[in-house]
């Protein structure tokens, strides 16, 4: 059994990435860190929402797991965004109002159309990567 799962996990606090388009936030990541084993927990945002967030500590990720966040420029705000569990050689679905709605990661994490290719009018960005700073969801 992974250590993450046998842990008893004390999370604390462990930054912020905001989510913005051209004038605005449209959402947060909380991320939170265990402070015995190191797992990071994440909690999705959307500017409106006023629910407290869930149960802190029961999105453990597995193995070579990462948070990440998802960025459509198909969708309009605040939707155009959704947090995802990944790792490479996943395959991640995405219900959009565009024609790309199927992924696969990437052994360096990154998003590629099914049959390879870049997608077109979708991003990923590593969640700890963007922590205490902004992803600007622009074309």
């Amino acid at each position: 059994m992974d250590e993450r799962h046998s842990c008893t996990h004390r999370f604390r606090y462990y930054g912020v990435v905001g989510i913005a388009v051209p004038g605005h936030v449209v959402g947060t990541i909380d991320l939170w860190r265990c402070q015995n084993c190191g797992s990071v927990d994440a909690n999705p945002r959307r500017i409106g929402d006023t629910k407290p967030p869930g149960g802190i500590g029961w999105n453990i990720l597995e193995g070579d797991e990462k948070w990440a966040i998802i960025s459509c420029l198909s969708n309009t705000p605040p939707n155009n965004w959704d947090l995802v569990r990944i790792k490479p050689g996943a395959e991640v679905h995405h219900e959009c109002t565009g024609s790309e709605k199927s992924f696969v990661i990437g052994s360096d994490y990154s998003l590629m159309l099914q049959g390879n290719g870049k997608p077109r009018d979708h991003e990923l960005y590593l969640a700890e990567d963007y922590m205490e700073k902004t992803i600007l969801i622009v074309r």
